[in-house]
């Protein structure tokens, strides 16, 4: 178990080299961590939550003992798991003289007393090594039962985890593709990272679903959603463009639906121009292709200048697509948008047009240098 510091460091693996990496650690958060108890269906199964490293890959054994983590790797059902809000925890983000890069930068100061999400505050917190998973790939409720908990546990070799009528809570683990398309289930995620190489589509993708200090990377899109999403102190970057490849990427995107928030989150569509028309369409977009859009949130975000999408951000209203028209109560408040090389954030500028009506509000963006940002 890591001792209480403000500092801690671990040894994690990418592909076949290990590297030692040092991350900040609120210290606040990690003593609410070590509080964490999970009970299983069984009784008797104590967990104790240290912090884990949040690109950690799998181990035989969790740290605090295998059986505690064997428990939880084999899918392990605990009745009863309330799935939270995501609101944003205030102790997600380090104060601001803690912050580790520049001002409104990710790992830098967001301007209001915290830091933008990067690499060292989302993903799996530092000090556990993962125990590799070997439970079902596709988790359905004659299979693993109404509530199933992920809790440090390395994912990947599922390749994708499926979610049908089950309400899954994921913290403190590595995951690969989450699809949240099917029935009514629900995905909870937190303190984790979700991974998606060689993936065309959401690397979160679908509806139900809660991110609470997450990275995602890979894949066309990190988040994907259908509606009722809240994505919080995430950090969204390393979308895949392949080459000869027309494929467009987006930090997070939806095609119509309600119920979204977006908020204090690092948006980065990272792919450059591929030459073959594949390439970022914005940091976030919102289309009304399939459904009406309303009840969207995007707030205290930042959207890094994308070196090939037209646009850092584009808010509902384009007239060509079906429910192009009419966007409602669209709520775009306090986001940082950076200027980047060309001073514009994106190829053409920040933001597409805004429709200021049907209850929609635009308020206190602006770019990076403080400038206001009028769409």
């Amino acid at each position: 178990m890591s001792p209480i510091s403000s500092r801690s460091v671990s040894v994690v693996r990418r592909g076949t080299d290990l590297i030692a990496r040092a991350r900040p650690i609120c210290v606040p958060r990690l003593l609410s961590l070590l509080m964490t108890a999970c009970c299983t269906a069984s009784g008797s199964v104590f967990v104790s939550a240290c912090g884990a490293d949040d690109a950690a890959s799998s181990a035989s054994t969790a740290a605090d003992g295998g059986d505690v983590g064997s428990a939880v790797a084999d899918g392990a059902v605990v009745d009863g798991g309330a799935l939270t809000d995501g609101a944003s925890d205030p102790d997600a983000n380090d104060a601001a003289s803690h912050c580790t890069a520049a001002p409104n930068t990710p790992g830098g100061s967001d301007g209001a007393g915290g830091c933008f999400p990067d690499e060292a505050s989302t993903g799996v917190p530092s000090g556990l090594v993962l125990t590799k998973y070997t439970g079902p790939c596709t988790l359905k409720s004659d299979n693993a039962g109404a509530t199933v908990v992920l809790d440090g546990v390395d994912a990947t070799s599922c390749g994708i985890l499926a979610v049908y009528d089950v309400a899954v809570e994921i913290k403190n683990s590595v995951v690969p593709v989450i699809d949240r398309t099917n029935d009514n289930g629900s995905v909870d995620i937190r303190d984790s990272e979700a991974r998606g190489p060689g993936w065309v589509g959401g690397v979160l993708w679908g509806s139900n679903i809660t991110a609470t200090r997450v990275e995602v990377t890979g894949g066309q899109h990190s988040v994907h959603c259908e509606g009722h999403c809240t994505v919080v102190d995430s950090w969204l970057h390393a979308q895949e463009a392949p080459t000869g490849s027309a494929t467009h990427n987006n930090a997070f995107i939806s095609n119509g639906g309600s119920a979204i928030v977006v908020r204090h989150n690092s948006l980065f569509c990272s792919p450059a121009d591929n030459g073959a028309g594949g390439g970022c369409t914005a940091d976030a977009s919102i289309f009304g292709d399939f459904d009406a859009l309303s009840d969207i949130t995007f707030e205290q975000n930042l959207f890094v200048a994308t070196p090939s999408g037209g646009y850092c951000g584009t808010f509902g209203y384009n007239p060509g697509k079906t429910y192009g028209s009419n966007p409602a109560n669209i709520h775009v408040t306090g986001n940082v948008f950076q200027r980047g090389t060309n001073q514009k954030c994106g190829v053409f500028g920040p933001v597409t047009s805004f429709l200021d009506a049907n209850g929609n509000t635009w308020s206190a963006n602006r770019y990076d240098d403080g400038t206001a940002i009028t769409p």
